[in-house]
């Protein structure tokens, strides 16, 4: 019985095959798709696909063609055609073109759609990447001080915070230790450097109050306060044919409420391309029958990473085209 990354590359295989009429090399594998396994890796599991009978050797080639049981396969199983890849571009498109809110919304607003589409849920994990070039700070009176932060994109991030009785001038004077650390630094690094920061500021004021340090504190974590984990469209893989089990559905929540899916597809057998790692065998028992595409994508000065979660049956071929749609849609 073939691995699921051999059926995967079958899939991939004939879908090529069928597309160019020519035999499939693994250098064109490797090319084509921009997978991340060696030509040596793609040959033995051709050679095993070849042995199953899900392939033959091409006539006068080194490369494979699919057999009728390849056919048969690939007609039982791949639902992807042009038709409905293009009509989920089609509606991709058409929220892009009505857009009436910023990125993160109409992010969500999409994936929902590929969600539907491709009986997945999705998990977007947001954090901004942009650099902090600029920060001061302003007395507002009623024992408060108003911190304003510009990053490299434009954006401006206003922070109101309360004093705790402390003197504004006391506060403006430990504020710079602080700013002349964190200008120029990615608003996602900034809470990992936050310790430090509090560290050297001891260092320099060794009389600083406990109260002051909360004031600190608070606006370190508020500096970075830019990172975001949702997901949406559980519904869709419960109804999913080949998600049926109570404890697929209930590990499948579990990793995603508790954001260890990540975590777990780093334990597991992954097939890299160019753009996408693809968690086809989680080792997680629990897990069986489910795999995850992972991509990441920058735009506006934030990544946002994105995890479609289902069946090992995805509708790959529709959920990368839908990936790299969305992307080029994000970055105009």
């Amino acid at each position: 019985m073939p691995t699921d990354r051999q059926l995967w590359l079958l899939e991939l295989a004939i879908g090529d095959y069928v597309k160019t009429g020519q035999p499939v090399s693994s250098a064109s594998m490797i090319e084509k798709h921009g997978l991340k396994m060696s030509s040596a890796t793609i040959r033995n599991d051709f050679a095993a696909l070849e042995k199953d009978g899900y392939l033959e050797k091409g006539y006068k080639s080194s490369g494979r063609v699919p057999s009728n049981k390849g056919y048969e396969f690939y007609l039982n199983n791949i639902e992807n055609n042009k038709d409905s890849i293009e009509h989920i571009k089609a509606k991709i498109n058409t929220l892009f073109e009505q857009r009436k809110t910023n990125n993160e919304d109409m992010l969500k607003s999409v994936l929902k759609i590929v969600n539907e589409m491709t009986d997945t849920l999705s998990i977007t994990h947001s954090v901004d990447v942009d650099k902090i070039i600029d920060l001061k700070t302003y007395d507002i009176g009623n024992d408060k001080a108003l911190v304003i932060a510009v990053t490299s994109t434009g954006k401006v991030n206003n922070i109101e915070l309360d004093l705790e009785g402390i003197d504004y001038s006391e506060f403006e004077t430990v504020s710079k230790l602080i700013f002349k650390r964190v200008i120029g630094s990615q608003v996602d690094d900034i809470k990992e450097r936050a310790k430090v920061i509090a560290s050297l500021i001891n260092k320099e004021i060794s009389e600083l109050e406990d109260r002051f340090k909360v004031v600190i504190t608070n606006l370190v974590n508020k500096l970075a306060e830019r990172e975001k984990v949702e997901y949406q469209g559980l519904s869709n893989v419960v109804k999913s044919d080949h998600i049926s089990t109570k404890n697929q559905i209930k590990s499948i929540i579990d990793a995603v409420e508790n954001n260890s899916i990540w975590e777990l597809m780093g334990k597991s057998d992954n097939v890299k391309t160019t753009n996408s790692t693809i968690a086809i065998d989680f080792k997680d028992r629990k897990l069986d029958g489910v795999a995850a595409v992972d991509r990441k994508i920058l735009h506006n000065g934030n990544q946002t990473r994105i995890t479609l979660v289902g069946s090992k049956n995805q509708d790959y071929e529709k959920i990368f085209a839908a990936l790299d749609y969305i992307e080029e849609k994000l970055k105009e």
